[in-house]
């Protein structure tokens, strides 16, 4: 559901459907992260994506830490956005978390670059 509110431009809902998990009581999953960060790039709503990313850590999301796909959807959503600072902002973050950039997360912050 939050990936259909995501590809119909309903960020608001998503985030409401994610806030709602939460508040029921359950700990939404990784999947869940990662289709909400989604719904936010395809809104151009990089300031939550990054929130979804950075700021809501376990143990309001289940299953660990962002992977790979949430920190380079997010810097998608920033890419969109022409934030290129916040891509780096990103990418460092990315490392401190133990993962390195690979070859899409630089593409989206040279775009991002490149948009500014």
């Amino acid at each position: 559901l939050i990936n259909a509110y995501g590809k119909a431009g309903l960020w608001e809902q998503a985030m409401d459907l994610v806030d709602g998990i939460g508040r029921g009581g359950l700990e939404p999953d990784l999947i869940t992260r990662n289709a909400a960060i989604s719904a936010c790039e395809r809104s151009r709503q990089w300031e939550r994506a990054l929130t979804l990313l950075l700021l809501r850590p376990p143990p309001f999301f289940a299953g660990g830490p962002p992977d790979e796909l949430s920190y380079n959807t997010a810097l998608g959503a920033c890419s969109k956005a022409a934030h290129w600072r916040a891509t780096l902002g990103v990418v460092s973050a990315m490392r401190s978390g133990s993962l390195q950039p690979d070859l899409v997360a630089y593409g989206v912050v040279t775009d991002a670059c490149e948009r500014a």
